[in-house]
């Protein structure tokens, strides 16, 4: 019995050792994600998977997401339904064989869970792509709420999906 005992008690120190490393690393998810979604690479993510989605996206965000792929799906041939760019860039464009690199900092003014990720969508020299990410904690880890793009006046994707018909 006391065999079991500590076996169930390491298993619970390994969990609760991993949900700390998880919890202390609230950045990660969007590194994940920009490792999951890069479309010069051919690697997008699956904007209208739910799966897909709630590994990174808080359930409203995943919601709102779910909402815009219904628009695009049933929209009319020739006509734009939904969202006309790439969310995760911010952008329409970027060059075909982009040498990508991240760089993510804390949000500026300083505010829990908001980062700011820095990147150039060209190779030319360019101005670095700043996308500004809220992330929540949940019982699956952090996840992304929210993201803001401060070259479009500071718009918030949430808002954007919500206004959507």
């Amino acid at each position: 019995m006391s065999m079991l005992k500590a076996l169930i008690l390491a298993l619970l120190t390994v969990v609760a050792s991993s949900a700390v490393a998880a919890g202390d690393d609230s950045e990660e998810v969007i590194r994940a994600l920009y490792k999951a979604h890069r479309p010069w690479e051919h690697k997008e993510l699956n904007l209208a998977n739910r799966a897909v989605l709630s590994k990174y996206f808080s359930p409203e965000l995943t919601k709102l997401f779910l909402k815009n792929a219904r628009l695009e799906r049933d929209c009319p041939k020739g006509d734009l339904c939904g969202i006309e760019f790439d969310p995760i860039l911010g952008s329409q464009d970027f060059d075909d064989h982009l040498r990508f690199n991240l760089r993510i900092t804390q949000g500026t003014p300083p505010q829990a869970g908001r980062f700011e990720a820095h990147f150039k969508l060209f190779n030319a020299d360019t101005p670095e792509q700043v996308v500004v990410f809220q992330v929540v904690s949940s019982k699956n880890g952090w996840r992304i709420d929210d993201i803001i793009y401060p070259h479009e006046d500071n718009a918030s994707l949430k808002a954007v999906l919500t206004a959507l018909p």
